[in-house]
């Protein structure tokens, strides 16, 4: 055979092996030169070099399979598992840590209730008041659904908020105590402003004219009538000043609060709402409603009676100290009217 024959059978016979078994690197001693006889000593050098390199990485490949077999097989894998981790190690860590006992200790269903109570009343109270602020720190309002409402029944005060009026009060809108010439309650000379304060003697012979304009001073309004029965849902039957003991303090009938923490929605001061309606201004009669949860509604006429036709009430709600509760409904005084058992609040 041919020197050059030989040698591109070798290259052959080295590639094929390199691509299948090597894996590393083969150094060949002897190199042939076209044309040039190649030497019997010089091929078996080659062969040598090429089943030595061989023969090294098969026993690479042999060392590599048995520390496989040894070090990652089934057996051990399990071994490992059940000696770190097994389920006996899981519930163990579990039982100790977060078992069932333990959430049934720190949260049971006891716990959950009581929680969702106290928050119920934070919402109702509390929370609901934090966004609901009266113009200073003593001007207290509470929040009721998307209205916020005073917390206590109002008392008028100088524009400072430092001097409570008491007495007769100004002429500064159209009222009972204005002179006859004085209807248009463009006078307001001696504004008069509407605050929440706790522990004061709310403000009681107010007409309707002035207990709106004190509220608009103020910032404020009068309630509606659906915002007031609202504001008073929850307020207890007992507990509050109506048993014709007098006027109260604001606050002093402690127990006398509704389910969003507005006082005294029963007893002390019956409260001017917003509306008119059509009323005969007169004391109640046979012809004026009838009985609405045992509460009385003073002063509704239907508009074919002929006893008030034509007449207008301002409307003011609940009981006062003289008694009532909170589903009763006046409509028996005019808006220029006042009354020692006659108070208001406010919203916004």
């Amino acid at each position: 055979m041919s020197a050059l024959k030989f040698n591109s059978i070798l290259s052959i016979v080295v590639l094929s092996v390199s691509a299948q078994a090597m894996a590393s690197d083969v150094t060949i001693p002897n190199a042939f030169v076209s044309g040039t006889a190649a030497k019997a000593e010089d091929v078996n050098a080659n062969f040598n070099a090429l089943a030595t390199s061989v023969n090294d990485n098969n026993t690479r490949i042999n060392g590599n399979t048995a520390a496989i077999t040894g070090k990652a097989n089934t057996t051990d894998v399990t071994d490992a598992l059940a000696g770190k981790a097994n389920t006996a190690d899981v519930d163990s860590a579990l039982a100790g840590k977060a078992n069932s006992a333990d959430l049934n200790a720190k949260a049971n269903a006891g716990d959950v209730s009581a929680n969702s109570a106290a928050i119920s009343g934070l919402q109702q109270r509390q929370i609901s008041s934090l966004d609901c602020k009266g113009n200073d720190a003593s001007d207290i309002m509470v929040r009721v659904g998307n209205v916020c409402v005073d917390k206590y029944e109002a008392s008028v005060w100088d524009a400072t908020g430092s001097s409570q009026i008491t007495g007769t009060l100004p002429c500064s809108v159209n009222g009972s105590n204005c002179s006859a010439t004085d209807n248009t309650g463009a006078d307001n000379t001696n504004a008069i402003y509407a605050r929440s304060v706790s522990g004061v003697t709310p403000t009681a012979r107010i007409t309707w004219y002035q207990a709106a304009q004190a509220c608009a001073n103020a910032g404020k309004r009068l309630l509606t009538n659906a915002e007031w029965q609202v504001a008073a849902a929850g307020t207890p039957k007992t507990g509050c000043n109506n048993t014709n003991v007098g006027l109260g303090a604001t606050g002093a009938s402690s127990a006398c609060i509704s389910n969003w923490g507005v006082n005294d929605m029963a007893g002390n001061l019956t409260e001017w709402v917003a509306e008119w309606i059509q009323g005969n201004g007169a004391a109640a009669s046979a012809n004026q409603g009838a009985a609405f949860d045992n509460e009385i509604n003073y002063g509704v006429n239907e508009p074919s009676k002929a006893a008030g036709s034509g007449t207008l009430a301002a409307v003011y709600r609940g009981g006062g100290f003289g008694g009532g509760g909170i589903y009763r409904f006046h409509a028996s005084l005019s808006p220029k009217d006042s009354a020692d058992s006659i108070g208001f609040r406010c919203a916004r």
